[in-house]
C-alpha cells in the first residue's frame, strides 16, 4: 500500500572480523589481540568442507579405546590461548588436530591431507561470542545513547507506572534488539534472534507467553521479523 514503509531486513552477521569489532568497540586491534591471548575473548577460524577424522571414546570393560570414523567437516574451529600465541607470534598457525564449534568433537586430519594453516587475518569472533562479551564488560560505546542516558535495564521495565521483571532468556533477547538497533540493524529475524539467545523454542511468543507486556516493547513486521519499539528504541537510529 502507498505510503506504508517497507523494513529491509539484513540477515543477522554470523561471525566479525576484528576491523569489525575495533570500531565498534572503539579499541585498538592489538586490545582485542590482547584479550585474546588472554582467553579473555574467543577466537574462532573458519573451515573450508574438507576430510578428517572423528574421534571416538569407546568404553570396553572400564578402559577407554579412541577410534577414528572419516568424515566431512565444515564449520567454525575454537582457538585457545595457546593457539592464539603461537598464532601472533608466527603469523600463522598450523593444525592437524581441532575440535568443532562448541567443542563436543574432536577431530584429526589424514596423513594425505596438508595441514590447517589460519593467518590472523582470518582471525573472528563468532556472534554469540560477542554478544557475551559485550554483555560482560558492558562496552559503554555499545551501550550508551549519544545524549548520554543509558539504556534501559532489561532485567526490569516501568511501564505505564508498574514495574515488570522479566527472566534471562527474556532479558537476553530483550538485549539483543537493543543491541541490534545501536548497530543500526533495528529488524532481526526472529528464529535467529532465538538462535543468537541460546533459546530452543521456535517463537517469541513462546518465551514471553506469561509477560504479555512484551507486545508494547517488541515491535514485529507480520513477517517474522521484530525490533524494540517507542521508548525502548534508541533514539537516534530511528528510522
Amino acid at each position: 500500500m502507498e505510503g506504508n514503509v517497507v523494513p529491509f531486513c539484513l540477515p543477522n552477521r554470523v561471525s566479525y572480523a576484528i576491523e569489525d569489532l575495533k570500531h565498534a568497540w572503539s579499541v585498538t586491534s592489538s586490545a582485542i589481540r590482547d584479550w585474546m591471548l588472554d582467553g579473555v575473548l574467543c577466537a574462532h577460524a573458519s573451515v573450508p568442507l574438507m576430510s578428517a577424522y572423528k574421534i571416538r571414546e569407546i568404553n570396553e570393560g572400564g578402559s577407554i579405546r579412541l577410534a577414528k570414523e572419516l568424515c566431512h567437516y565444515e564449520g567454525f574451529v575454537p582457538l585457545s590461548r595457546h593457539h592464539c600465541q603461537r598464532l601472533f607470534r608466527q603469523g600463522f598457525l598450523t593444525l592437524r588436530e581441532f575440535s568443532s564449534e562448541c567443542g563436543n568433537h574432536r577431530y584429526i586430519l589424514p596423513e594425505s591431507s596438508d595441514d590447517l594453516i589460519v593467518n590472523t587475518g582470518e582471525l573472528i569472533v563468532l556472534s554469540n561470542e560477542r554478544m557475551r562479551f559485550e554483555a560482560k564488560y558492558r562496552r559503554v560505546s555499545e551501550s550508551t545513547r549519544n545524549d548520554g542516558v543509558a539504556p534501559p535495564c532489561f532485567k526490569s521495565l516501568n511501564i505505564d507506572g508498574e514495574t515488570h521483571y522479566f527472566g534471562e532468556m527474556q532479558t537476553r533477547i530483550l538485549s539483543l534488539l537493543h543491541q541490534a538497533a545501536l548497530r543500526g540493524e533495528p529488524w532481526q529475524n526472529g528464529k535467529r534472534l532465538l538462535q543468537e539467545a541460546g533459546s530452543e523454542s521456535f517463537t517469541l511468543s513462546n518465551i514471553f507467553k506469561h509477560k504479555p507486556i512484551w507486545r508494547e516493547i517488541i515491535e514485529s513486521d507480520k513477517r517474522g521479523s521484530y525490533r524494540l519499539k517507542g521508548d525502548f528504541f534508541p533514539a537516534t537510529k530511528r528510522e
